[in-house]
């Protein structure tokens, strides 16, 4: 337990290391939006200027306008930390109060008390001979709640940077409850002692232990990125977004703005749609353990049935909740069965692979498993896809190097250049791909990522697989993308070569 809070407290210091970066961007982007706010506000006057000396009118409506829009912009700039920091506080406290207290009361119930007895012998003599009196009290010095390992402790962290106070769910608090439940599964597959070749290793045990460990990581896992993703783009969106306000003092810009703060709407009801999601996966891990716990893992048809069904339910609501915050708003609903599968599909081809037991599941396995390739081929597209195109980058690179005279040194010095940029210009594609679904997001209200704008994102290998057809008209397959993506990784590798080749390979 000492070394998990160690490593909880590194998890911690990590994730808020990172918001605490993003929301230093605040400063820098208040002052950057009060300098666009004064370029604003003498186009607004000239403007006005303008419109009066060309019909004579409508000057006195206009001053108005610019005068309210004024006022309401330096409002909202000086109090600006505060207001993304009452969102924040104001979508935690609401979930906590709608969702929290009755899990909290539930789980605060005492179920059992911590006694002490304390007994006194008194003896003695007198005159009618020895005597020896026993008195003993009985004090209640503890209390056993159905929180037995305080599993819901520390939940709620406010912190404060750069004038703002922030409330958030701590990861380490969730990744406590995943620590413990899938120990429970480890702790029965480590006890499966015994010998493979005599054939008293229980081996079914062992990998039904695993898989449902596996499962029960992958699932709590990525529901607690959900909503940390969730937490990170707002913080992101909030804190760089604010250069788009000041465009409000004047009517011929003021559409961007108004881009801006309906993007900050939909930021806040999927912020609070991933607070209450976070809330009821917390109940139901929490819950869970606690059903495993009181009989042990067992490794039965039911109890395995329960453990899948449970994380798979609870990690579709989290992966849910920023869809269902954007049909709130938009009113079209997103809940499907597709969604569900989709979700399950990938959660247990996760697991599966985790436990090393795919690949020994011969043919049939295989047929089972094609039909969750669609999540495993999102995968390939990113770091395998990576990976691919910079090991091609560095095999070029070295090819060259080795027609052009150089020594083995040199063809590995050129192998590792060649990978290494191709690595750094993926991670740049990365950063532009996401800076434009921000940008999409902020000048469209959109919550998707994508902006709510039409068209792939040409910076994003992922969306280029989207949408990328064959010579037949086809989809484009996973082994034609990864083609594509070598024949790129040999071009740059070609390009590094030739670059660094004046300088350093050749002259």
């Amino acid at each position: 337990m000492e070394n998990f809070a160690r490593w909880g407290d590194t998890i911690n210091n990590a994730f808020f290391f990172v918001v605490d970066i993003i929301i230093s961007l605040q400063t820098f982007f208040l002052r950057e939006a009060l300098v666009i706010g004064r370029v604003v506000f003498l186009i607004a006057i000239l403007s006005a200027a303008l419109n009066y000396g060309l019909t004579g009118s409508g000057l006195k409506e206009n001053i108005i306008k610019i005068t309210k829009a004024t006022i309401f912009f330096f409002i909202v700039i000086f109090a600006y930390p505060s207001i993304i920091g009452f969102i924040t506080s104001w979508t935690f406290s609401m979930a906590r109060g709608s969702v929290y207290a009755p899990i909290h009361a539930y789980f605060n119930q005492v179920i059992d008390t911590i006694e002490r007895r304390h007994t006194i012998v008194a003896s003695g003599n007198t005159g009618d001979g020895f005597f020896q009196h026993e008195l003993s009290r009985t004090e209640v010095i503890g209390y056993i709640t159905r929180d037995k390992n305080n599993l819901l402790g520390g939940l709620e962290t406010t912190r404060t940077a750069n004038r703002m106070a922030y409330t958030v769910v701590a990861p380490a608090s969730i990744l406590k409850i995943i620590f413990f439940m899938a120990k429970e599964c480890f702790d029965q597959a480590t006890k499966a002692q015994g010998n493979i070749l005599t054939g008293s290793l229980n081996l079914g045990m062992i990998i039904i232990a695993l898989i449902c460990g596996f499962i029960i990581i992958f699932t709590g896992a990525f529901a607690l990125l959900e909503y940390v993703s969730c937490f990170l783009e707002f913080m992101l969106v909030a804190s760089v977004g604010i250069i788009l306000f000041p465009l409000s003092l004047w009517e011929g810009s003021k559409f961007a703005a108004e881009g801006f703060i309906k993007a900050l709407l939909g930021f806040f009801m999927k912020l609070l749609f991933c607070n209450l999601a976070i809330f009821l996966l917390i109940y139901g891990f929490v819950s869970l353990f606690y059903i495993i716990s009181d009989t042990g893992f067992t490794g039965t048809v039911d109890q395995v049935i329960f453990i899948i069904f449970t994380c798979l339910l609870f990690l579709y609501i989290c992966k849910s909740a920023p869809g269902i915050a954007q049909s709130l708003l938009t009113g079209a609903p997103t809940l499907s069965a597709t969604g569900a599968i989709s979700t399950a599909a990938g959660a247990v081809s996760a697991a599966a692979g985790a436990a090393g037991i795919v690949k020994s599941a011969g043919g049939m396995a295989g047929k089972a498993v094609s039909g969750m390739a669609g999540g495993l081929a999102k995968a390939a597209v990113g770091g395998i896809g990576s990976f691919a195109e910079a090991n091609a980058a560095g095999k070029t690179a070295a090819a060259l190097s080795a027609q052009t005279g150089g020594s083995s040194s040199d063809q590995a010095a050129a192998r590792r250049g060649a990978f290494g940029d191709s690595l750094r210009k993926d991670i740049g594609d990365s950063f532009k791909a996401g800076a434009l679904g921000l940008t999409r997001s902020l000048l469209s209200g959109g919550k998707d990522g994508s902006g709510g704008s039409s068209g792939a994102n040409p910076h994003s290998w992922r969306d280029r697989f989207a949408s990328a057809r064959n010579a037949n008209g086809e989809h484009q397959t996973l082994s034609e993308h990864l083609k594509e993506r070598k024949d790129e990784g040999k071009q740059r590798g070609s390009e590094h070569f030739w670059k660094k080749a004046e300088d350093k390979y050749l002259f």
